[in-house]
């Protein structure tokens, strides 16, 4: 069976070059594209959003030795 693709949309932003480094310092180091951190940021922003409908909300947690990143969504 052939999987339906979603249709995809272009979108152009504008947004400072400090942020954008980041956003390319977060690609490199997860050896993704700049396209793909959008999409999952922009999946945990509306993660979060709906979870904060719900009651929920979202926990971040900062290991400082590893610099890790611990991210609970609660309330979905």
């Amino acid at each position: 069976m052939r999987k339906k693709t979603e249709e995809t949309v272009r979108v152009n932003l504008i947004m400072p070059s400090s942020l954008m480094q980041d956003i390319e310092e977060v690609a490199e180091e997860h050896q993704t594209t700049v396209s793909d951190v959008f999409r999952k940021s922009t999946k945990l922003m509306l993660s979060a959003e709906k979870s904060k409908k719900k009651g929920g909300g979202v926990y971040l947690q900062e290991d400082a030795n590893s610099k890790s990143h611990k991210i609970d969504i609660f309330g979905l």
